[in-house]
């Protein structure tokens, strides 16, 4: 039996030790509740209640662990039987974390050693446990959305989740205009031919323009995925105009049509004096390519490869540098990336106008988000060999990780003196930003040395882990290099 003087110390090494992960576990429950059909976020909620329990019985902290192990069945149930949480159900288990967080720290603070915790939803979570252990078949299934790149312990950002469902959004759009077009060219009046006709028609066009159509893929790919620069545009006239002369010569009046208007377009958007595509001009263009698509889907169809040409590494970077600008928050950034600038190279082309004209930003944030890339341009290494360019990465990466350990166990020290008094709340929360600004220079080192791997992994992570991973993941690089140096 442990003395009263021990069982307060061990609360105070909890709370400390369980900060970051009380945290994670709330924010992934918020964002169950935001987006309840995301596996990942299942995945992510688990690992911290796993963590959060192990603790717990490590130090022998009752007042906690009960509710734990219930969160923690109900969590394994539904992940396993693929069915995901309603609204009731996450909001009663995103309250039980909240007062559980504390309860412990209540009890401290009262040194109150009865371990009595009143929960009221605990009693429903056992309920939802039942219901769940009875589910014979799967009412619907837990899909993946794709991956979330949004670090949960981004603070700036709240629980914002417009990462997690613009490109969904984006799709949505898309989709509806297909579908819309689609109705369309299904009303349009029939071409005055046979069917055989047809389709020796189309078998002839599709043999001539394939050989011309590469580069209008490839702009379409581009501007796809974002904004795209004026250069693009003589690149692909002279192809749309022998692919237009043959469907003019095959009497093909609905392929001619549409590429009539898309040549129009791009020659309006030429016309300008902007740098990129406007806006406006680039969601016409995508229309009028998804009319093509439609019609003869066989030669116009986007491949694999021209519908994912931005790199998540460009997109970690970007968006790691977008974060640490003042002034620059989540619907400014929100703003760039639907209009398309998601890669570096756009952004070292781009002048404060091209920005403001591109997503509608205001100029004085625009000239900061120029100065922050140019900085950045400036600051690359010049390449001298990949092996010397990534032992310059590693060593920066050794000295960001060192300044991180210093910064989270400050952090840890404030959160404990934080529990005997308040004036430390500030402190905490002045090194939780720093901390996260530290994390934001390590994300651009470890994308520039190509571990994404690792990144997608920080996301299921408190920081204790996270300094773990990147000084095991040095460990074992420095010795590769001393190896090859013959050290």
């Amino acid at each position: 039996m442990q003395s009263d003087s021990n069982y307060l110390k061990n609360i105070e090494t909890f709370i400390v030790e369980t900060d970051d992960v009380f945290n994670l576990m709330e924010l992934y429950a918020v964002r169950i509740k935001s987006n309840p059909v995301n596996k990942d976020y299942y995945d992510a909620f688990l690992l911290q209640c796993e963590e959060c329990l192990l603790t717990a019985k490590t130090l022998n902290i009752q007042i906690v662990i009960t509710s734990l192990e219930e969160i923690l069945k109900l969590f394994k149930i539904v992940t396993k039987k693929n069915l995901p949480l309603n609204q009731n159900e996450i909001e009663s288990v995103l309250e039980e974390i909240q007062d559980l967080y504390n309860a412990v720290r209540w009890q401290f603070k009262n040194k109150n050693l009865s371990n009595i915790f009143m929960s009221k939803n605990l009693p429903l979570i056992r309920n939802f446990i039942r219901r769940y252990s009875l589910a014979q078949k799967e009412e619907e299934k837990l899909t993946k959305k794709g991956m979330f790149i949004e670090d949960p312990f981004d603070e700036l950002d709240g629980f914002d989740t417009f990462v997690d469902g613009f490109l969904d959004e984006l799709d949505n759009v898309f989709d509806e205009i297909v579908a819309k077009d689609k109705k369309e060219v299904k009303n349009e009046e029939k071409l005055e031919l046979t069917k055989k006709e047809e389709k020796e028609v189309e078998s002839l066009f599709l043999n001539i323009s394939s050989a011309y159509l590469k580069p209008v893929k490839d702009f379409i790919g581009e501007l796809k995925n974002g904004t795209v620069s004026k250069d693009w545009i003589d690149i692909c006239l002279s192809s749309l105009k022998l692919i237009e002369d043959a469907g003019t010569k095959l009497s093909y009046d609905k392929i001619v049509n549409i590429i009539n208007r898309f040549k129009r377009l791009m020659l309006l958007a030429k016309g300008t004096d902007a740098k990129y595509i406007s806006h406006r001009i680039r969601t016409q263009l995508l229309k009028e390519y998804a009319n093509l698509s439609l019609i003869l889907p066989e030669i116009f169809a986007l491949s694999e490869e021209h519908s994912t040409k931005g790199t998540r590494k460009d997109t970690i970077i970007v968006t790691s540098l977008l974060k640490m600008i003042p002034g620059v928050g989540p619907v400014t950034r929100n703003k760039l990336i639907l209009a398309g600038m998601n890669t570096l190279d756009k952004y070292y082309m781009a002048t404060p106008e091209d920005l403001m004209s591109v997503s509608g930003i205001k100029l004085e944030q625009a000239e900061k988000i120029v100065e922050k890339f140019q900085e950045y341009k400036k600051s690359l290494r010049v390449k001298t060999n990949m092996f010397n360019e990534r032992e310059v990465s590693l060593v920066k990466l050794a000295g960001e990780i060192q300044n991180l350990k210093e910064i989270h166990n400050k952090y840890k020290e404030s959160t404990r003196l934080a529990l005997y008094s308040p004036k430390y709340e500030k402190i905490k929360n002045r090194l939780k930003l720093k901390r996260q600004k530290t994390m934001w220079e390590i994300n651009i080192i470890l994308a520039e040395l190509g571990e994404i791997k690792m990144l997608e992994d920080f996301k299921k992570m408190i920081f204790d882990r996270r300094i773990d991973r990147i000084e095991e993941f040095l460990d074992v690089e420095f010795k590769k290099i001393g190896e090859l140096k013959g050290e």
